[in-house]
This record gives structure tokens, C-alpha cells and sequence, in this order.
């Protein structure tokens, strides 16, 4: 007897905009030169891991990357909170302990925004609006 066949169950739309914004944003790192070094990256180990979007390399510089994606009027800089700064500070700590000296290590919000929902094929209908900021002071075009 063949089991029973499982409805695929639609994706939460959130969840697609958010794979959107960070599959948007790791070619963009791409286009500037940076090597895509991990997705989805945790740092540290059990309940204190924490997970970074993108980490992305180029030459001995590495970037932590937050992706933030919403949908205006929504400001997706306006999304990181002061806990999650704060736990992207210590990722950055953690993940400079395994470095030599010599390498730098940035931590970057990426902050993408779409004017309408994505189509079924999980495409922006317009060409979404992307920014980079340095998370310790906001400083735009931090990897230019």
C-alpha cells in the first residue's frame, strides 16, 4: 500500500520575501566581488548560537550580513532592534576569535524594500530598492 501523498503547504509569504531579499542581496555581493562564504551561518554552538543571513568575503575583509526585506511603506532599516544589534555584536566577536589579526570583519544590514507583493513565481514586479549600512554607526554604502 502506497502511503498517503502530503499537500504541499504554501509558504508563508513573509518567509518567501525574506528568501527573496537574501537571494537579492548575496548576488549583488557577488556583482562587487565578495565570495559568498555561507547562508545561514550560526556562530557559537547550542542555544547561544547565533544565525547570520549572509557571510561574504572578499580578500582578508568579511561581512556579516543581516537581511532586512519588507514591503513599503515599511522601512526595513527601521527593523533591527537594539536586541538583535546586540546579538549581531556578539556574533562578530565570536566569529573574530577563530581570525588572524590582520583580517576585518563588518557587520552590515542589508535593507531591501519592494513597492508590491512578489508574483507567484516569487519575483518583485519592479525592481526592488537595496541599501547597505554598517550596523555600528548606520553609515550608507558601506561596501562600496
Amino acid at each position: 500500500m502506497t502511503p498517503p501523498r502530503r499537500r504541499k503547504t504554501p509558504e508563508d509569504p513573509r518567509r518567501s520575501l525574506g528568501r527573496f531579499g537574501e537571494d537579492l542581496v548575496a548576488r549583488e555581493l557577488m556583482r562587487r566581488g565578495f565570495e559568498i562564504v555561507g547562508r545561514n551561518v550560526k556562530i557559537g554552538t547550542g542555544r547561544s548560537a547565533i544565525e547570520i543571513d549572509i557571510v561574504a568575503r572578499s580578500g582578508c575583509d568579511y561581512a556579516l550580513v543581516e537581511v532586512k526585506t519588507a514591503r513599503y511603506p515599511t522601512t526595513p532599516e527601521t527593523m533591527l532592534h537594539d536586541r538583535q544589534r546586540m546579538r549581531l555584536a556578539r556574533a562578530e566577536q565570536r566569529f573574530r576569535r577563530g581570525l588572524p589579526s590582520s583580517h576585518r570583519v563588518q557587520l552590515v544590514l542589508a535593507a531591501v524594500a519592494v513597492d508590491r507583493p512578489l508574483t507567484s513565481t516569487g519575483r518583485a514586479p519592479h525592481k526592488p530598492d537595496m541599501r547597505f549600512f554598517r550596523i555600528e554607526g548606520i553609515v550608507e554604502d558601506s561596501l562600496d
